[in-house]
């Protein structure tokens, strides 16, 4: 079983033994050419995340995500600086093009709005073991934050 694999079966246990009420599940892609990928489920009624997983995958792997796009209430896409458009624009067009067509439209967030707060506020992720990983959890941290009024905490 590759990564991709795994992330998506572990996905799919979390779904299943859930049972509260008002949940939300977000995933964040911090797209690249290693692409890092945070994944929460969040329950708002008890104020804690019900599950997270995080994991990088190849860029070319990107399609293998979309299946997840279709069982996610928010996705996050970082918003790319100009300098990546070209070198990431088949998977950045990918995913977009995707979530187009099943009528969903990701949040677009600058790397300008998210990282001067996640350091103003020493936010860290310490489970993650790519920079990337780590990027996707305080991106949607952050917008959790801003959108939600919530903070979910540090990634233990």
């Amino acid at each position: 079983m590759n990564d991709i694999e795994g992330f998506q079966r572990k996905v799919r246990e979390a779904e299943a033994s859930l049972t509260a009420h008002n949940l939300m599940s977000f995933l964040a892609i911090d797209l690249g050419f290693n692409t890092g990928l945070a994944y929460v489920i969040y329950d708002f009624d008890a104020g804690d995340i019900v599950y997270r997983l995080l994991q990088t995958i190849l860029r070319m792997e990107t399609r293998d995500i979309l299946h997840l796009l279709m069982k996610t209430d928010v996705v996050i896409l970082e918003k790319m600086p100009k300098k990546m458009e070209r070198e990431l624009s088949a998977s950045y067009g990918e995913i977009t093009g995707f979530l187009e067509r099943i009528g969903m439209s990701p949040i677009m967030i600058m790397p300008a709005e998210w990282k001067p707060i996640a350091k103003a506020r020493k936010w860290s992720a310490r489970k993650a073991s790519t920079q990337h990983e780590k990027d996707a959890y305080c991106m949607m941290r952050y917008h959790i934050f801003v959108k939600y009024k919530v903070d979910i905490g540090e990634l233990k």
